[in-house]
C-alpha cells in the first residue's frame, strides 16, 4: 500500500478536488512518519533497507513536486535523500541484491545533485 501512495495512486487522485493541496500536505506527512517508522525498527534486514531508501527517493521526489516547493520543501526532500543513503551506507546487502542497492544508491545521489542545482 505504502508504494501505491507513493508512486502518487492516492497522491494524484486528490489533485482535482478543491484544496487539493493540504489532502496533499497531509498524505506526505502521513508517509514520512510511515517510512520514519519502518526504517526505526529496522532490525538490519537488507531488503528492507533497499526498500525504504527507494521509498526516500519517492518521498523527496513528491515533496519537490509540491507546488509551491520553499526553501523549507526543499529541505525536508533533501533531508529524505540523505536518509536513504544512510540507509544504503551502512546496511549489508545481500550479494543478489548488491546491483540494486547501487542503483538505488546512484538514483539517490542524482536525485541530490538535482536538488543543488538552482
Amino acid at each position: 500500500r505504502l508504494t501505491g501512495v507513493l508512486d502518487g495512486e492516492l497522491y494524484e487522485s486528490v489533485a482535482p478536488l478543491q484544496h487539493a493541496e493540504a489532502a496533499q500536505d497531509s498524505l506526505i506527512k502521513n508517509v514520512a512518519d510511515t517510512i520514519e517508522k519502518l526504517a526505526g525498527d529496522n532490525s538490519d534486514d537488507p531488503e528492507l533497507s533497499l526498500q525504504l531508501a527507494q521509498q526516500y527517493a519517492k518521498l523527496a521526489r513528491l515533496r519537490q513536486a509540491q507546488v509551491p516547493c520553499d526553501q523549507a520543501c526543499r529541505l525536508r526532500a533533501v533531508v529524505d535523500v540523505d536518509k536513504g543513503i544512510a540507509l544504503l551506507g551502512h546496511r549489508p546487502s545481500a550479494q543478489s541484491r548488491d546491483s540494486d542497492a547501487q542503483r538505488t544508491r546512484a538514483e539517490l545521489m542524482e536525485l541530490k545533485r538535482s536538488m543543488a542545482r538552482p
